[in-house]
């Protein structure tokens, strides 16, 4: 799940982008230009985008916009990501401070806690939203649709585990004749154990080492492909297809896998085109 959000993320960030002035006026040129020095000045303006991007996975991401003053001129001289539970959302949509810590058990009505929540000044957070809806200001992310796949997969692997664990090797078996002492019993337990990793042991005659080997009831095969099974469609839901993250089913197939890429761009284009209106919107 954190490699195909990351893939989806990075092939936004990895698109060329540029400043374009409003017109060829000398005044939009001017314009532009001190936007773009502006953005150039921002530390790390990379990472403060990918960390917009996170709005993919979650639904939603804040940033706060640190402004300074430039020799007369307010300019933003940071972008610091905060937690969106920090925020919560009054009935016009804006963003207002929560007024619990996160995750503090409260009492009070979602009315309430909207009325109590402290208003923030305008343009001082950068907000962006994935998948939101007219009642839903804090959007559908990425990871609330894979998330059965993931819950699915991690209980397989801790399943197989087990399996492996149980039928990968065989279960040692120790026989001491009646009337050995406990040092004899606590000796031999050391031997059992010492089997894993050395390669002979010496044992009284008296003594007998057996390996049982389990009866299997089920196939690995089965855990691996529930895995890759849950894997596909996380690829699926996260870039559209599932040869851009894996081989997939059909390995080897290279017009497939051109298509499987024209939809992951497809999806790319899309983030960036409303990365685009949240920077220009609320940033410039």
């Amino acid at each position: 799940l954190f490699a195909v959000l990351q893939t989806r993320k990075n092939g936004v960030l990895s698109r060329p982008r540029k400043i374009v002035p409003a017109s060829e006026s000398p005044a939009d040129q001017r314009v532009a230009r001190f936007v773009e020095l502006v953005l150039r000045g921002i530390p790390r303006f990379d990472q403060s985008l990918l960390h917009i991007l996170d709005a993919l996975g979650k639904g939603v991401s804040v940033q706060e916009i640190i402004w300074r003053n430039d020799a007369g001129r307010i300019v933003p001289a940071a972008l610091k990501s905060r937690a969106p539970q920090r925020f919560i959302y009054a009935p016009d949509g804006a963003l207002r401070l929560e007024p619990h810590p996160p995750h503090a058990a409260s009492p009070q009505t979602a009315l309430s806690r909207v009325l109590d929540g402290q208003p923030l000044p305008e343009r001082k957070f950068l907000r962006f939203a994935f998948g939101a809806l007219y009642d839903n200001p804090v959007g559908q992310g990425l990871c609330l649709r894979a998330y059965w796949y993931y819950w699915f997969k991690k209980n397989n692997v801790k399943f197989w585990m087990v399996f492996n664990e149980k039928f990968g090797a065989p279960t040692v078996v120790g026989k001491y004749p009646v009337g050995a002492t406990e040092q004899d019993r606590d000796r031999l337990l050391e031997v059992m154990d010492s089997i894993q990793s050395d390669t002979g042991v010496t044992l009284p005659e008296s003594v007998t080492i057996e390996l049982l080997e389990a009866a299997r009831s089920g196939n690995v095969s089965t855990y691996r492909e529930l895995a890759n099974w849950c894997n596909d469609e996380i690829s699926k839901i996260v870039l559209g297809a599932t040869l851009t993250a894996s081989e997939g089913n059909r390995s080897g197939s290279l017009a497939l896998g051109q298509v499987h890429d024209r939809v992951r761009g497809e999806y790319v284009e899309a983030d960036a085109r409303a990365l685009e209106d949240a920077l220009n919107s609320q940033l410039v």
